[in-house]
């Protein structure tokens, strides 16, 4: 960051993505308070990057929906003995959930449609990124030989979402999403032998696919990878590639 003096406010300069923005001085006593400092009361002044191209944001929403799900089904409902429900309250409670379950697929499904339609220009179903700061690590460029690149990051949380997804859809077990199924369950075996290919090093994932930054390691390698582990999922990359990463 270049600081750059100006009459009234303070410039500063962001070197790699050379966007201008100012920030107003206050005198001391014309500072707002908390209150007028509040989100509903200050416009968003993030004006770095297009948030909306990001590729984490919409994944870690599939996966959260999984986890939100599985939460509160693993707290009031136990399949194998229905009998357990002990109120009409937790009876409710699931019903709804299914609801939401429904719901939360339906969207996650859209998502994971569109980003191969958008992400995936060589049909391997890997996402790739784009060459920019596409991610909420919003310095970092994730590249490779022709600029698209597979990342650990973005990659890891991918798999995570089409799995998410997948639990998902075999969780409502309905007609209509059994074809649906089918073809997520045949992205996810494309994606994770995409992965492996293009990142595993032997020992853990390239940060992406460029020459430049072979032997780096980004401590959210494998954070979607994490994400199924706590909800207890079954590992979907290799064992012992994993176990080595961390």
């Amino acid at each position: 960051m270049e600081a750059v003096p100006s009459s009234g406010s303070a410039c500063f300069q962001h070197v790699r993505s050379r966007i201008w923005f100012s920030l107003p001085v206050y005198p001391l006593r014309e500072r707002p308070t908390i209150a007028e400092e509040e989100p509903w009361a200050e416009i968003n002044g993030y004006l770095v990057h297009d948030s909306a191209n990001w590729r984490d944001l919409n994944l870690k929403f599939v996966i959260l929906c999984w986890r939100d799900y599985k939460l509160i089904v693993d707290k009031y409902y136990d399949k194998e003995d229905v009998s357990k429900l002990r109120s009409r309250l937790k009876l409710y409670i699931c019903i709804k959930a299914r609801k939401v379950l429904d719901y939360f697929y339906k969207l996650s499904e859209v998502v994971i449609r569109n980003a191969l339609k958008e992400w995936d220009p060589n049909h391997d179903g890997m996402i790739e990124n784009s060459g920019t700061p596409d991610q909420t690590y919003d310095a970092w460029t994730m590249t490779g030989a022709s600029r698209l690149s597979c990342s650990a990051y973005c990659g890891s949380l991918w798999l995570a979402a089409v799995y998410s997804t997948i639990c998902m859809a075999d969780e409502l077990g309905k007609k209509s999403t059994m074809h649906k199924l089918k073809y997520l369950e045949e992205t996810l075996e494309k994606a994770k032998v995409a992965y492996v290919i293009k990142l595993w090093n032997g020992r853990f994932f390239n940060f992406d696919e460029s020459a430049s930054n072979q032997g780096l390691i980004m401590a959210d390698q494998i954070g979607g990878l994490w994400c199924l582990t706590m909800l207890q999922e079954n590992e979907i990359i290799r064992e012992d590639n994993v176990s080595t990463s961390y």
